[in-house]
């Protein structure tokens, strides 16, 4: 009969394509699940890592029973930059998987009863903790990271700027999404990352989740630099193109040599501490690390690192103190 299982194995081991931030931290399943994993970069690296496993196990006792099956295509190797960095990054199932597609033999084969004791492990242990949503196709091209398109195009007898390169990067993923090639080669070049596996895109997804937090493809909205602090009216490409931007570096040290002092200092972490009692004993720290992000109060004009709901009590207290005012006149 059928079972319950969790969500997250079984999305693993049966995806045609999963995108990963390069910390893995968040998942894009088939382009239409975003699975969100704060603070669980290892957990989930390992978790992909024995879904890889039982993938290629699966996939020889198919070939085994069904030679007509034939094999995928081998991969091309990783692009010298991206190899740097999955060389330098602490998840090692993840170069491991690499290592495996690349080169015939690295990865131990099973039979048949321990590929089935390890499914069945890979079902019943307790996945990481994680949040899963429905991902709008207006906002998928936010959840990637862009590849810039080949230059040209652009404005006549003039350097593009980073914002108009990455809008373009955006419209092209965009036509793709729209014409419903959001799986396929000519949508993965406009992504950015590198393939692992046949299955499994690494360091194509962004990992941020406040930046693109309410924008679509091309939506422009009022929003405050998490770096430097400016008012701004942009999209989010050209959010993200300010941000790597000079101007906001230098703008970004300004600010903090200004505010960098032991009492400012003091003052956020006694503030940050009495957010943390206030959420009751029952919510450990820890558990909202991973979901804090800057956040700019313009009443008291100071900054925090503050959850979601940090950041509404604060603002409840605000009010109540506003409203404890005594009238005068």
């Amino acid at each position: 009969g059928a079972a319950a299982v969790s969500a997250l194995p079984a999305l693993l081991l049966c995806a045609v394509r999963v995108d990963a931030s390069e910390d893995c931290t968040r998942l894009l399943v088939d382009n239409w699940l975003c699975v969100d994993l704060p603070s669980e970069s290892e957990r989930a690296a390992a978790l992909v890592g024995e879904a890889h496993a039982l993938r290629r196990g699966l996939s020889r006792l198919l070939r085994a029973r069904l030679p007509q099956a034939g094999c995928e295509a081998p991969l091309s190797d990783l692009p010298s930059r991206l190899r740097r960095r999955l060389d330098a990054s602490p998840l090692v199932p993840l170069r491991e998987m690499a290592r495996s597609e690349r080169e015939p033999g690295s990865l131990p084969g099973l039979d048949g009863e321990a590929l089935a004791e390890r499914l069945a492990q890979f079902f019943l242990a307790a996945p990481p903790r994680h949040s899963l949503r429905s991902v709008p196709r207006s906002q998928l091209a936010s959840l990637f990271v862009l590849r810039p398109p080949a230059r040209g195009g652009g404005a006549a007898g003039g350097r593009e700027s980073e914002a108009d390169v990455q809008q373009r990067a955006a419209d092209a993923l965009q036509e793709e999404i729209a014409a419903g090639r959001s799986l396929g080669a000519s949508f993965d070049a406009c992504k950015g990352g590198a393939l692992l596996t046949p299955w499994f895109c690494w360091a194509s997804a962004r990992a941020e989740a406040a930046d693109s937090a309410g924008y679509s493809a091309h939506m422009k909205r009022h929003t405050r630099c998490s770096q430097c602090g400016a008012a701004l009216i942009v999209s989010l490409a050209e959010l993200r193109a300010h941000q790597a931007s000079e101007a906001c570096r230098e703008a970004a040290a300004a600010r903090a040599a200004d505010e960098g002092g032991a009492a400012d200092e003091g003052a956020a972490d006694r503030e940050a501490e009495g957010a943390a009692d206030a959420s009751g004993p029952g919510q450990l720290p820890e558990e909202a690390e991973g979901a804090r992000t800057r956040y700019a109060c313009d009443l008291c004009e100071k900054e925090f690192l503050f959850t979601a709901t940090e950041v509404l009590r604060h603002v409840a207290r605000h009010r109540q103190e506003a409203d404890a005012e005594p009238d005068v006149g």
